[in-house]
């Protein structure tokens, strides 16, 4: 009986969500933002709300592309380690780590994730380009047109083309 009970407090301690969401092509995702943004993780912490762990994520913002902003920008993520030890872990949640740069797409609104397409509206700066979750590099074609899968671009180009599709929404 006790062990019984030891394996449900360990179960119940470090419980996984699953998670679903619909997929999103890269129009759907700058249409649906409220917050578009281009900046650098400064910090994380975890903090309980109603008994849950939730990341906070704040950014310092280089350049704001959709939405007013500070000079930074925090966002709230279920999910977490508080330091009672106590986890929750939600399956397809971006990670941030301090001090990696950012294209963020987000709502305005609490959700579980803020993320537009619960993961799918980031891309981190890395040695390829903007990267999103799905290992996609954020590009510009051979027209100069925004797209989600190519061969990659400048930062400053493809902010460039963020903004001007993000302003010229309806």
């Amino acid at each position: 009986m006790s062990r019984l009970l030891l394996s449900l407090g360990l179960f119940l301690s470090s419980l996984a969500l699953a998670t679903t969401y619909r997929q999103m092509d890269l129009t759907t995702m700058l249409q649906a933002a409220d917050l578009a943004f281009y900046g650098t993780v400064a910090s994380s912490t975890v903090e309980e709300r109603n008994g849950a762990p939730w990341t906070l994520v704040t950014f310092d913002v280089t350049q704001a592309l959709l939405g007013e902003f500070e000079e930074t920008i925090t966002l709230s993520f279920y999910g977490g380690t508080l330091p009672s030890g106590q986890s929750l872990v939600v399956a397809g949640m971006p990670a941030f780590q301090v001090g990696d740069e950012f294209v963020i797409l987000a709502y305005d609104a609490p959700y579980y994730s803020p993320i537009v397409g619960f993961s799918q509206g980031t891309w981190r700066l890395s040695a390829r380009g903007l990267v999103d979750e799905q290992g996609r590099v954020l590009s510009l074609d051979e027209n100069g047109q925004l797209v989600a899968d190519g061969s990659g671009a400048g930062t400053d180009e493809l902010l460039s083309a963020l903004q001007t599709l993000l302003e010229a929404r309806p």
